[in-house]
């Protein structure tokens, strides 16, 4: 555990709580990233000589822990809060766009899931 840092042992240490739907869950290797697209101009001779970077949809993944006893809500179309920490954080309304396959160690279930940071209104249709 890095330097000052306290963990009274109630939240595994990297992890963030994540609410989707109505089932909590612990997150492992949450991340999030912005779409970028990059657009270079260059000389007839193929020498760069400006670009563009266009930021574009943010979209995240993150792998869910849970008891291994646990039924499961379907995840997929799943709207959920992530609320980071830091300077001008925010919380960000997101949706499960991909779910992976369930591995079981333990006690302890884990899912792989990607997901976007809403742009609007978000309808889910699943059949």
């Amino acid at each position: 555990m890095p330097v000052n840092t306290i963990n009274d042992s109630d939240v595994v240490f990297g992890s963030l709580p994540l609410t989707i739907g109505s089932q909590a869950f612990e997150t492992s290797d949450l991340a999030l990233a912005p779409e970028i697209k990059r657009y270079l101009r260059e000389s007839s001779k193929g020498i760069p000589t400006g670009k563009i970077v266009i930021k574009g949809e943010t979209t995240g993944t993150a792998t869910l822990v849970y008891p291994s006893s646990t039924v499961l809500s379907p995840l997929f179309g799943a709207s959920f809060t992530v609320t980071l920490s830091g300077t001008g954080a925010s919380a960000l309304s997101c949706t499960v766009e991909k779910v992976g396959e369930t591995r079981t160690m333990g006690n302890q279930a884990y899912v792989p899931i990607t997901f976007s940071v809403n742009i609007g209104t978000v309808t889910t249709a699943t059949s």
